[in-house]
């Protein structure tokens, strides 16, 4: 054998095999199987539940959208009929309420110009 540089191994400790009958990994995994259907109806139950909570989240989120929207779109024609000793926004706040109505509107016309466009009709798959 050739004689190296490098250091003898240390000598590995022997594992502790005391009550791994008791403890086995396969086992539990084995006592798994059994409760397969109880499991899967678990999980059932919990991806509904996530369905139900976005089925109302997302429509409400829209809901307080549409709001605001319609709040800052009247703040901005009051601010525009209103006369001059009336208007409570300096013009650089009305620009910027400007711009943000106009592109939010915008990005809305075109998400619903591709959902209209891009949706394939129900009942119809490719």
């Amino acid at each position: 054998m050739p004689e190296t540089d490098e250091p003898p191994l240390p000598d590995i400790p022997t594992p502790e095999l005391e009550g791994w009958e008791t403890d086995s990994t396969a086992d539990t995994e084995v006592s798994a199987w059994s409760r397969q259907d109880e499991l899967s109806k678990a999980r059932h139950e919990n991806t509904m539940m996530i369905h139900k909570t976005v089925k109302w989240i997302i429509p409400t989120m829209l809901i307080l959208g549409a709001l605001m929207f319609l709040a800052m779109s009247g703040v901005y024609v009051a601010q525009i009929l209103l006369p001059e000793r009336c208007r409570w926004l300096s013009p650089e706040e009305i620009q910027q309420l400007h711009s943000i109505l106009f592109s939010s509107f915008v990005g809305g016309a075109i998400a619903l110009a591709g959902k209209t466009y891009l949706d394939t009709p129900s009942g119809k798959s490719n």
